[in-house]
């Protein structure tokens, strides 16, 4: 079975996944890692085919807007410095579509890590390819922090809650 496992961000986002490549090519599997450049050795050495991702999410996180996480003081320039953070974030993404696509072309399988985990159902919705999402947090607004996106912080419980709306629709609307 060949299988594609895609997951772009950081070292947490991807090191988990190499793991779990090694097992499925342990078990027989044909398995391709898609994700970005910086993690091709780590791949590679895993004995894991490697296939590139244009999606440096490392550069926009070193880019993005930094709030000071002691005290988070909350008002019109913190609030669209985050919905901007997830406005470039979208744009990555929709530029990495074309080469994650490319890489699920002859996948029996994608495996899909929740920062693709939409580029992921989509491709596997229009290739016919079953698809199935690596989830390593919760993707639905909780009152206990705020989507992974802003850094995991604690905004307090209702807008921790509110957070998660708010990130959805700065991501659907580019």
């Amino acid at each position: 079975m060949r299988v594609v496992i895609m997951s772009v961000g950081t070292n947490g986002d991807v090191y988990p996944f190499t793991g779990l490549a090694a097992r499925a090519k342990e078990a027989g599997h044909d398995v391709t890692f898609a994700t970005t450049e910086p993690f091709r050795s780590a791949v590679e050495e895993s004995g894991i085919g490697f296939h590139p991702v244009d999606a440096d999410v490392r550069e926009l996180l070193r880019t993005a807007p930094r709030i000071n996480r002691k005290r988070i003081r909350w008002g019109p320039s913190s609030g669209r410095a985050l919905f901007e953070a997830a406005q470039n974030y979208t744009t990555i993404m929709v530029n990495a579509f074309d080469s994650m696509l490319v890489a699920a072309e002859h996948a029996d399988v994608l495996l899909v890590a929740s920062g693709v985990s939409w580029q992921g159902y989509l491709i596997g919705k229009a290739l016919n390819t079953p698809t199935m999402g690596l989830a390593m947090m919760p993707m639905t607004p909780t009152r206990e922090f705020s989507p992974a996106l802003y850094g995991g912080r604690s905004f307090g419980p209702l807008l921790n809650r509110l957070a998660g709306p708010a990130h959805r629709h700065a991501v659907t609307r580019s």
